[in-house]
């Protein structure tokens, strides 16, 4: 290049491309930015190192860093897991023995116990409350305590009508007056006696 294009680049660079935003009237300079040009295809035949530029690619960089962050991966994990360790140790250490209750194993779940076929066991109960409700019979011998029919029983209750209480006078007065002995303070009280 000649000296000539060089300061007129110097120049340009300088003052910038001189334009205006349209509608701006502060003088805003933008500036323009050369398009690169295509690319000669047989410029590219006889130069093949111009097709690809990986200059700024330094592929040993990236791997000694990928290895250097592998190893340091590496290094904290076994890190981590022997700090594990021995905390686990230290914890164990002054623990008593667990009773032999808590490391015997169950022989079944706990209660309550499933049934086999709940369906089946509520149709059972459902029949034997029926029977209790239609049947007589004995809830407690000893006593005389029986048990009779709840058709019955209804009939017996519409019969007789339902047992009331019957309410007096109270047998004490609700309302209380105040004596004057115990308007006095507990200490007068005594030097009185």
């Amino acid at each position: 290049m000649s000296e000539e294009k060089k300061k007129k680049k110097k120049k340009k660079k300088a003052s910038g491309s001189g334009l205006q935003a349209p509608g701006s009237d502060r003088g805003l300079d933008t500036e323009r930015k050369a398009l690169p040009e295509p690319a000669d295809p047989k410029l590219l035949q006889e130069a093949p190192e111009l097709a690809h530029d990986d200059r700024e690619i330094e592929v040993g960089v990236i791997l000694r860093f990928a290895a250097v962050l592998a190893v340091a991966t590496a290094v904290v994990l076994a890190g981590m897991w022997s700090f594990t360790k021995m905390m686990k140790e230290s914890s164990l250490a002054g623990a008593p023995e667990p009773s032999p209750m808590a490391t015997e194993l169950p022989d079944g779940p706990p209660d309550p116990k499933l049934q086999p076929n709940p369906r089946d066991g509520l149709n059972a109960l459902r029949a034997a409350e029926k029977r209790d409700l239609e049947s007589y019979g004995w809830v407690d011998e000893k006593s005389r305590i029986v048990r009779i029919p709840i058709a019955r029983a209804m009939d017996i209750l519409a019969e007789r009508g339902l047992p009331t209480r019957q309410m007096g006078p109270p047998e004490i007065d609700p309302v209380t007056v105040p004596t004057d002995g115990s308007l006095e303070p507990p200490h007068t009280r005594e030097e009185a006696k």
